[in-house]
């Protein structure tokens, strides 16, 4: 558990040429917490994370996330194409998730469960990274192993996530056993720092699955194509196969 921009080795690249084209390719999903650009920081950064993704031209992008400023009925959505440069795009489901003080009880997590599951029927992505569990809840990352889809998830907030894990015990006994069982059923966890890989091992991450990931001195871009190694390394895009043979006259 090393402090480095990326502690896994990236595929190799291969021939591209063997491979399929990217409309052919299944894409990368991202699931996010928030999605009101206007008024937060981390609606803001998943646009980014999504558009240096679609405009390296090496991935196709799927978006899933909460819409904190949605009106009509909650869990309703819409989808919409955004467009970070001329030539590049993706593609965003946004959920109405409610006003964040509402209580995410048994029934509201299902239905977001529901909503995940929904967005993996449509979209087929090789491999999906949660953004955070304050969203959707960490019954999401099991829904996703039983749907046998890679997931990678960014665990921030530490303090929030083990005192909500803390509460939803105390409300209701075994919860913790959840937490444990999702935090187990990724492939990685991203986290900021030593001392929050320390406490996300604490609440239960595996020690071997955990990972120190963050923003250098040269800004964010040299993290997000660190994650789009660890994507390719995770879910290697299938090469296509070889025309058959055709006989000669």
């Amino acid at each position: 558990m090393s402090e480095s921009t990326s502690s896994d080795s990236p595929a190799p690249a291969g021939d591209d040429a063997a491979r399929p084209s990217i409309a052919d390719r299944p894409p990368i999903g991202l699931i996010g917490p928030e999605w009101a650009l206007r008024k937060s920081a981390r609606g803001a950064a998943l646009w980014r994370h999504a558009g240096v993704l679609s405009v390296s031209g090496q991935e196709r992008v799927e978006v899933l996330a909460l819409d904190r400023e949605a009106r009509g009925a909650r869990f309703a959505y819409r989808d919409e194409w955004n467009i970070p440069a001329p030539g590049a795009r993706f593609r965003v489901r946004r959920v109405n998730g409610g006003d964040r003080a509402a209580s995410f009880d048994e029934l509201t997590r299902a239905r977001l469960e529901g909503s995940v599951l929904d967005w993996v029927r449509a979209r087929r992505p090789r491999l999906v990274h949660v953004l955070g569990l304050d969203g959707f809840g960490p019954g999401v990352l099991l829904a996703l192993e039983a749907a046998e889809i890679p997931t990678v998830l960014t665990l921030e907030r530490l303090r929030e996530f083990k005192a909500s894990m803390e509460a939803a015990e105390e409300k209701q006994a075994g919860t913790r056993d959840l937490y444990g069982a999702a935090l187990s059923s990724v492939r990685r966890i991203i986290v900021r720092s030593t001392a929050e890989a320390a406490a996300a091992e604490a609440s239960g991450a595996p020690r071997e699955k955990i990972r120190v990931m963050k923003a250098g001195a040269d800004g964010e871009m040299p993290l997000l194509r660190a994650y789009a190694s660890l994507y390719r390394l995770l879910a290697p895009v299938a090469e296509a196969a070889p025309e058959p043979a055709t006989a000669s006259a």
